[in-house]
This record gives structure tokens, C-alpha cells and sequence, in this order.
């Protein structure tokens, strides 16, 4: 898409950002799974990548553009995650550190999706307003998830104690990577 020339432009430019964002999450959250050692976490993560799937399907359908740019915020924040499961041993750790790395992607998700919704909103576009309003409340429910296991995987962190890793290691790296904001 050329550079927007008008707030329908813009906004299309918006929802094709949002969608293909949902698309890579659910492209790529259940390999983030398979490295899940909770049993919430994952089944969290597959749920997430499912109803991503379904987003990513409404807001192409809606927005009527099915190509454009790459979501490069969203692109970004899973391959820190996929280098986390390369650097942080199996375990509680690594759990925490995806629970972190999926709830960015949420919260980019979420301030493109208020971005779209203000253009549509603007253009009284009320399907597509209704498309995006229920984009975030998808993403606000799934951030809420992951900030609820957040307690629970910490405490499995502490029971594994000082210098227990908690699982096997990843590619032969022992070390913890350092907690990135």
C-alpha cells in the first residue's frame, strides 16, 4: 500500500496492521507452547493462537485488503521470544519470560487496534468499529490470562531454588538471559 493519503487510507493501513499481527500470532504461539513446561500456559497460548486465527480471518474480511506490510512490532516481539527459548533453560523461567515476551504482543496489538478503532470511529464506520472493539476485548481477556499465571509460575521459579536450572537445557546454553522490558 502507498504511503495514506486520506483517513480511509490510513485506516485500512490501520486494520491490515492489526490483522496481520493477529496472523503471526497465530502462526507462531503454538511453537511458543511447545517450549511451555505449565500446563495453563500452554493451553493459554494455544487458545490465543485459535482465536488469533479467527481475528486475523475478520479483519481482512472486514478491512477488504488482504496484503500489505509486515507487522514489523509484532514480528520483533516474537523473535525475542523464540530467542528466549533458545537461551533460558526448560522450565519456570522460560514460562515467565514467555508469559512476558506474548503479554508486549498483546499490549502492540492493543495500541494499534485503539488506533484503528479512533479512524473508524471518526469515519462512522460502525463495522468496523465493532470488528476492532471485539479484536481488543479478545486481547484484553488473553493479557488478563497471562497476568494470572504470572504468580503462579514466579512461585515455581522459587521452588527450583538457587543454581537449579528446573529443566533441561536449550541448544547446550546454560545461562539466563536478562530481563529485557
Amino acid at each position: 500500500m502507498s504511503s495514506p493519503e486520506n483517513l480511509d487510507d490510513f485506516l485500512q493501513l490501520c486494520m491490515w496492521d492489526v490483522a496481520a499481527g493477529a496472523r503471526q500470532l497465530f502462526r507462531r504461539l503454538p511453537e511458543l507452547a511447545q517450549h511451555a513446561e505449565s500446563s495453563a500456559l500452554q493451553l493459554t497460548l494455544h487458545e490465543m493462537a485459535s482465536v488469533a486465527g479467527m481475528c486475523a480471518d475478520r479483519l481482512f474480511m472486514t478491512g477488504g485488503k488482504h496484503s500489505g506490510p509486515d507487522n514489523l512490532w509484532m514480528a520483533g516481539i516474537l523473535d525475542d521470544a523464540d530467542r528466549d527459548t533458545q537461551m533460558i533453560d526448560h522450565g519456570p523461567l522460560l514460562d515467565l519470560a514467555i508469559v512476558g515476551a506474548v503479554r508486549k504482543a498483546l499490549q502492540a496489538k492493543l495500541a494499534a487496534t485503539e488506533t484503528a478503532r479512533a479512524a473508524a470511529r471518526a469515519l462512522k464506520d460502525s463495522s468496523t468499529t465493532a470488528a476492532l472493539q471485539l479484536s481488543q476485548a479478545e486481547a484484553e481477556v488473553h493479557d488478563r490470562r497471562l497476568a494470572d499465571l504470572l504468580d503462579d509460575l514466579s512461585e515455581d521459579a522459587v521452588a527450583m531454588g538457587p543454581g537449579r536450572t528446573g529443566g533441561r537445557k536449550r541448544h547446550g546454553v546454560a545461562r539466563v538471559a536478562a530481563y529485557r522490558d
